[in-house]
């Protein structure tokens, strides 16, 4: 049977101006405004599509979400590279964000840079966000202090384009160090607006700027040629890492095809991430500031939450953790981006003919342009669509929306890639200076917006009054999560599957946790992906899943799993009990959640019994706050039916228990399994002074018959400098001669220090625990209750609630009365295990199997986690308070040399890689399989 589409009357795509003239097109009504925003009215008026014709071209243009939600279908509509775009590839040619949906290119570098924008490594980029914060906190200061006026848009330009240089290619623009803008930054936006005038260009008239376009191709080889200098200098310093954008593009393969991307595409690429990576996020900053100047309520609000947090210090110095518990300050953020989207089109065309909102025709290869602004004020956002709001956009809020009703990133798979990159430096920019400063509207602005690729306020500026810890002091501390009550109830040899659907490893990481929790609580688990469950899942025990989307799909992990369920009967899961818990981040809106809920629905369908409520953590707010709450719940649940009370003593409250020994005559078996490796060469290839990433080439020989692939990682342990050791000895008042044995009394405190080996204390010190990382703010706490006299305590509790504390070391020494009262059993519950540095090569163009680059980012705050083919080092910069917070920058890396040792060489990642498969001890007995026909892939 045939459908027919239905012919739409003309009258149902209204034109957008009064008359329709030949040439010129639409003239007139709404098409006299000069920027998008000027369209909004348009769809209040005429309705959810519009059509506009200029100089012969006909376009669509979509405002309302019943239509918007049919342009959204990736199985119906792509995206299409309109004409703006299309002149903006005379400058950065196919770059991620211009290129055409059919250039290999596109999914080519999609593909190798995904991994540089998940969770765990937007992480790592924050000590250059905040360090470059810091410099733009120097400017206002000196600003606030002679009394003379900022420009806002300029001076938040400088800011996130000095932050994506140094994030993301090791290029520092020094914006703040000069009184004019470097010269890269004035071609750029001068290209950008001559692209901008090309858009209102007559036809046929180019004979008439033979000047202006020669200018501007001028301009667009100087841009180029500054990036091919970028690229040049990192291959001439011997850096093969892949630990960054610029490394990734220039050293790592596509993970299927095995090429790597060609010289060209790089500069297209890094351009590509130095316009769109800074033009939206200074925007958006601008936009929010000028909104809360104008909106007292909201400012008041968003700044008794900054002051909350960071309290009355003058100079805080947040981690990364900080900012997703600035939940209403990144309201603020999204409300500025409903109000005024700063990427406010995008296009969409289908390759055959169809039908959206029920009603409207539109015919194979006719674009249709999605106006952004007025999609962000359907009704569906409820009344007084004008009015700044930060509550209109709270989760819950959110949640009832229809899921197309907010896209300031796009949609799909071609949606921003940095868009957790921006959320992430513009929640951390705004929480500073709102912490920081008063503002003052001291010219009454009235919003003028300048438009070009992007858009910002024209012409904002403010004054500013350096706010006082007196200003903070009447703020309240915000909550934090209570420590989980210590469980009376025990599950000892009660089987439980854990299982994941993870592409990136975050998923993957949350599934341990729950199951090392659960093994705590006396439950023994197995682990698995959802793919080994393919082909069923246990009735003879609880099944936890831990699972996340990819653009809506399954993870690569999950596909089989999923694909089985579409064809599972109302039967197939009889008599399985089962609990998920979905990872996702509601910035993607349309599929957020969309495969934890389809598991979780279809397992209830075909007869499972469900033990807990579906769990959601949300990254956009940080994935703890979900995640972590529902594992407690989750647990409690199990224990109260598969838990008994014991009549034992509650499970060791400490990590470690420690019994003294007579000093063996053997070493010990610390370094057991490990090998050593030679350090032939450790040098810096960056000037370890200067603010933001610095470098080093450590060049290691591996041992004899050791061998070692490209792809493969090493894992070495670099120990604590002696004289920290030394200093902590002192302060805790122990005998670092003396030989112990530790037990480990947890699960999830079994990694790094040792169980049933002999050894010192000097080198369990030097070689087992961080001495260098600030004190978390569980082990404060805990010294404050372990403290006898008042005052300390006092100050250890208030420390406790701050974002930036000193090392244990310094914590010890700074209270006296602690001395002798914390035991070394104590001490290393309250320590951190050392934590191993991962040096990982990703395939290169040409094999360096025994050459590896450690690179660390210049920071005030605790040392990130290693990333990949990085050893993350920490710094001090120029801004830090008195509190001694950690090392010189690479000093991990730097402590290199002689001898050193590491665990072996393993593989690169591979599904199985860290744990057997379950099927093997679960599946032949008490196993239900489901009884599908063939498989589908989703």
């Amino acid at each position: 049977m045939t459908t027919q589409l239905p012919q739409p009357d003309p009258a149902t795509v209204p034109p957008l101006g009064r008359a329709r003239l030949p040439v010129l097109g639409d003239v007139g009504g709404h098409a006299a405004g000069n920027s998008v925003f000027d369209l909004v009215p348009a769809f209040d008026e005429l309705g959810s599509l519009v059509s506009r014709t200029t100089f012969g071209r006909r376009m669509l243009l979509a405002g309302r979400v019943d239509v918007v939600s049919d342009l959204c279908d990736d199985t119906r509509f792509a995206k299409f590279v309109g004409r703006g775009l299309q002149l903006a590839r005379r400058v950065v040619g196919d770059g991620l964000f211009t290129a055409h949906n059919d250039e290999p290119n596109w999914a080519k570098a999609h593909d190798i840079l995904v991994p540089a924008f998940t969770l765990d490594e937007i992480d790592t980029y924050h000590p250059a966000m905040l360090a470059v914060a810091n410099e733009l906190c120097g400017r206002w200061d000196a600003a606030a202090e002679d009394g003379s006026p900022v420009g806002v848009v300029g001076d938040l330009t400088a800011l996130t384009l000095d932050t994506i240089g140094r994030a993301g290619f090791g290029y520092d623009f020094g914006s703040f160090r000069r009184t004019e803008p470097h010269p890269f930054v004035v071609s750029l936006q001068a290209s950008l607006a001559h692209n901008q005038r090309l858009l209102r260009r007559l036809p046929g008239s180019d004979f008439l700027h033979r000047r202006e376009d020669a200018a501007q191709e001028r301009r667009a080889q100087h841009v180029q040629g500054l990036i091919d200098e970028v690229l040049q200098a990192r291959r001439s310093s011997g850096d093969t890492s892949t630990d960054d954008l610029l490394g990734l593009m220039l050293n790592a393969v596509h993970p299927a095809s095995g090429t790597p991307l060609d010289d060209a595409n790089i500069r297209n690429q890094v351009l590509t991430f130095l316009v769109a990576g800074h033009e939206t996020t200074s925007g958006a900053l601008s936009f929010a500031l000028q909104a809360l100047v104008k909106n007292p309520a909201a400012l008041a609000r968003a700044t008794a939450e900054v002051d909350a947090l960071w309290g009355p210090e003058d100079d805080p110095q947040p981690g990364p953790q900080d900012v997703p518990r600035l939940r209403y300050v990144r309201q603020v953020l999204d409300e500025t981006l409903r109000l005024w989207p700063t990427a406010p089109v995008f296009n969409r065309v289908s390759d055959t003919d169809t039908v959206i909102g029920g009603r409207f025709r539109v015919p194979a290869g006719r674009p249709v342009a999605v106006v952004v602004p007025a999609l962000h004020r359907d009704p569906v956002w409820g009344p007084n669509v004008e009015a700044f709001d930060p509550d209109r956009v709270t989760p819950e809020r959110a949640a009832a929306r229809p899921p197309h009703a907010y896209k300031p990133f796009g949609t799909g798979e071609r949606a921003c890639i940095g868009s957790r990159f921006a959320l992430h430096e513009a929640t951390l920019v705004l929480g500073l200076l709102l912490h920081r400063f008063t503002l003052d509207d001291h010219t009454n602005y009235r919003l003028k917006i300048n438009q070009a690729l992007t858009v910002k306020p024209e012409g904002f500026t403010l004054r500013l009054r350096r706010r006082t810890p007196g200003d903070r002091a009447t703020a309240t501390t915000v909550p934090t999560a209570a420590a989980s009550p210590t469980t009376t109830r025990r599950a000892p040899g009660t089987p439980l599957l854990v299982l994941h659907g993870s592409n990136l490893g975050s998923t993957r990481r949350w599934a341990d946790t729950l199951a090392a929790r659960a093994e705590d609580a006396g439950f023994t688990t197995t682990r698995g992906s959802l793919d080994d469950a393919a082909d069923g899942l246990p009735t003879n025990r609880p099944v936890l899943v831990v699972a996340a989307s990819y653009n809506g799909r399954p993870t690569d992990d999950a596909e089989k799993f999923v694909g089985k369920l579409d064809d599972a009967g109302t039967d197939a899961f009889v008599g399985v009990r089962y609990g998920v818990l979905g990872v996702g981040d509601r910035n993607w809106s349309a599929t957020y959640q969309r495969i934890p809920t389809l598991i979780d629905d279809r397992l209830a369908a075909g007869g499972a019994q469900r033990l807990v409520e579906r769990g959601e953590a949300d990254g956009s707010i940080g994935l703890a706050a979900g995640a972590e709450p529902w594992i407690d719940g989750t647990l409690a649940t199990l224990l109260d039916e598969f838990g008994e009370e014991t009549t034992r003593a509650a499970p060791v409250a400490a990590g470690y228990r420690v019994r003294e020994l007579a000093a063996p005559d053997l070493d010990t078996a610390l370094h057991a399994g490990t090998l050593a490796l030679t350090v032939e060469e450790n040098r810096p290839l960056t000037d370890e002074g200067r603010p933001g990433r610095t470098k080093r080439l450590v060049r290691l020989t591996m041992p004899a018959g050791q061998r070692y692939r490209t792809g493969d990682q090493l894992v070495v342990r670099v120990a604590n400098p002696d004289a920290l050791v030394d200093r902590a000895l002192a302060a805790f008042g122990l005998d670092g001669d003396r030989w112990v044995t530790v037990e480990h009394g947890r699960r999830d405190r079994t990694e790094g220090v040792p169980a049933g080996v002999p050894i010192t204390v000097r080198r369990l010190l030097r070689e087992t625990v961080e001495l260098e990382d600030p004190a978390r703010a569980a082990a404060t706490r805990r010294m404050a209750e372990l403290d006898p006299c008042p005052p300390e305590a006092a100050v250890l509790r208030s420390l406790a609630d701050e974002a930036t504390r000193p090392g244990l070391v310094e914590l010890v020494e700074r209270s006296p009365a602690l001395r002798g009262r914390l035991d070394l059993a104590t001490l290393l519950d309250l320590l951190e295990p050392l934590r191993p540095e991962r040096i990982r090569s990703r395939p290169p163009r040409r094999p360096a199997p025994r050459r590896w680059t450690c690179s660390s980012r210049s920071s005030s705050t605790a040392r990130p986690a290693a990333s990949d083919a990085a050893a993350s080092g920490p710094a001090t910069s120029p801004r830090s308070g008195p509190v001694t917070r950690c090392a010189p920058p690479s000093s991990r890396a730097a402590r290199c040399s002689g001898s050193t040792r590491t665990q072996r060489s393993r593989p690169s990642w591979s599904p199985r890689a860290a744990g057997s498969p379950p099927s093997a001890e679960w599946s032949p007995t008490g196993c239900r399989r489901r009884r599908t026909g063939r498989t589908s892939r989703r």
